[in-house]
């Protein structure tokens, strides 16, 4: 006796083409499922699938060939450029990212990093170097802390110390206009973050 189809279910009849629906009940038997859902986990399997708009299947697979390829390749192309490392060294880069919680990659950039650190801005040098030593002088005066001048000079001590982090962190160039651009003075004086409220 036919199955009858429960009711609220979707409806569809498929022609099959020759030798589709025997292969389709094979996969289904060694899948454990019925042709039903052997059609239906194909068709959501499909779905799923990363395809550009009118792309075919066989394009689809045909891209992800391409795109294996071209990384096979760029992994022939890295391991024959990358130098032997000598005994043990690669083992304690491995340790030192699981520790530090980094890839292996992101551990070699962090170690080249602080081996070579960038030159430091001679700008940015000149205006901390000059601060530094006028702070230093102001710094020691008494009306300095409490006098007209404090809110001033506060403000002077927060934009060295950014153009000082930015310098230390290879960002030298343009720190001061980023610090203008990340701060301002509200109406009392003070330097705000801009991303805190102006009312």
């Amino acid at each position: 006796m036919a199955r009858v189809p429960s009711r609220g279910t979707d409806q569809f009849v498929l022609r099959f083409p020759e030798g589709m629906r025997e292969g389709l009940k094979e996969a289904a038997e060694k899948n454990g499922r019925s042709m039903n859902a052997e059609i239906l986990t194909r068709l959501e399997e499909y779905e799923g699938l990363n395809l550009r708009d009118g792309e075919t299947l066989a394009a689809f697979v045909g891209r992800l060939q391409d795109d294996l390829d071209n990384a096979r390749h760029a992994n022939t192309v890295l391991r024959d450029q990358v130098p032997d490392f000598p005994p043990g060294l690669m083992e304690r880069i491995n340790r030192a990212a699981v520790e530090h919680r980094r890839s292996r990659a992101e551990e070699i950039v962090q170690a080249l990093e602080a081996a070579f650190p960038l030159p430091p801005t001679p700008q940015a040098d000149a205006f901390i170097s000059y601060w530094d030593r006028f702070l230093g002088e102001e710094g020691s005066n008494a009306d300095a802390k409490t006098g007209p001048d404090a809110k001033i000079i506060a403000n002077m001590r927060k934009m060295v110390e950014f153009v000082r982090a930015e310098s230390e962190a290879g960002r030298g160039e343009g720190a001061i206009d980023r610090f203008w651009t990340l701060h301002y003075r509200n109406e009392a004086g003070d330097l705000v973050p801009r991303s805190a409220s102006k009312s």
